[in-house]
């Protein structure tokens, strides 16, 4: 586990590698005070769910790698892929994303949209 608080002064910090290790817990203010940080790796750890809020507070975030982890669930309430490049939202796209309530798809370049794509969001308003 990461202390909260661990990385508070590295306010510079764009790119953090914490992959290939045994970290299992990520408290939702681990990351907080990082407003440059763009890549985060947390590849190959034992991570097992990923908490609301986790990724608050970080503006330039753009790549997060959470592969070869053990999450079953993430928390995520609100996803933002506002003005992208999406072209179409494969089956059961958002699985995963149970407690999902908002999700912002404007200005995407979207063609289609399969028929079980947002199955099991039961808490998407719409």
């Amino acid at each position: 586990m990461i202390q909260p608080g661990t990385l508070t002064n590295l306010t510079s910090l764009e790119r953090l590698y914490l992959n290939h290790n045994q970290i299992s817990i990520v408290q939702a203010d681990t990351f907080k005070n990082l407003p440059r940080l763009a890549h985060l790796n947390l590849n190959n750890n034992k991570i097992t769910t990923f908490k609301a809020g986790t990724l608050t507070n970080l503006p330039r975030l753009e790549r997060l790698y959470l592969d070869r982890n053990k999450i079953k669930m993430i928390e995520l309430q609100d996803l933002n892929l506002y003005s992208n490049y999406i072209t179409n939202i494969p089956s059961k796209a958002f699985e995963s994303l149970q407690n999902l309530q908002n999700l912002d798809l404007r200005e995407n370049k979207i063609s289609a949209i399969l028929p079980s794509a947002f199955v099991f969001l039961p808490s998407l308003e719409i």
